[in-house]
């Protein structure tokens, strides 16, 4: 893979791109190291790969793939699910990446929901939700504007005690609420590719 930049995105993430030979698909969990940091799929447009970071990676890093074991792909995954139940993906801190890449990938034929969770911030601005979630906690009205642009309905858990999120990780969410029963569970932290 080619290297071909990164841009900064809100409370310092930052969206890294590569270019492979090809457009061959990768797996919605893959992940990229450079020995003590990682990047996470974030969205991939044929041959262009975008993923999600907490910090800023330099450009002659030497980068390679997480654990190939742990893989997970896009086809496997949607036929495990049915189109006829709402699907709830969750993800915390850097999973959140995959979260949104199986949102984008799944929506075409999905009804998709998404929670996610941080321990501190989020690489976007907060946003009212402007979609509904059963039951919800009521303190929590914020969500991600790209989601909700996808028509998405999410919302957010952050431990830092942040405006129109949960306060709290996505444990102490379920202890406070169940999604309905029919709706499909994908938890990208189940998914997260560790060596």
């Amino acid at each position: 893979m080619r290297w071909v930049g990164q841009s900064e995105q809100p409370n310092g993430f930052y969206l890294i791109q590569f270019e492979q030979a090809d457009d061959t698909e990768r797996p919605v969990n893959f992940a990229m190291t450079d020995g003590d940091r990682q990047a996470f799929l974030f969205k991939q447009q044929g041959r262009n790969l975008w993923f999600l970071a907490d910090q800023p990676f330099a450009d002659d890093a030497e980068w390679r793939p997480r654990n190939t074991q742990a893989w997970v792909f896009l086809n496997e995954l949607s036929a495990s699910l049915s189109a006829s139940q709402p699907v709830l993906i969750t993800g915390s801190n850097q999973t959140m990446a995959t979260v949104f890449h199986l949102a984008n990938a799944l929506k075409p034929e999905f009804d998709v929901r998404a929670v996610l969770a941080s321990e501190s911030d989020f690489p976007f601005v907060i946003k009212p939700a402007r979609f509904l979630f059963p039951d919800f906690p009521s303190q929590a009205i914020g969500a991600a504007t790209l989601l909700e642009d996808w028509k998405i309905p999410n919302r957010l858990c952050s431990k830092a005690a942040l405006p129109g999120c949960y306060d709290g990780c996505l444990g102490d969410l379920w202890s406070q609420w169940t999604p309905p029963m029919d709706w499909q569970l994908i938890d990208c932290d189940r998914l997260r590719p560790d060596d």
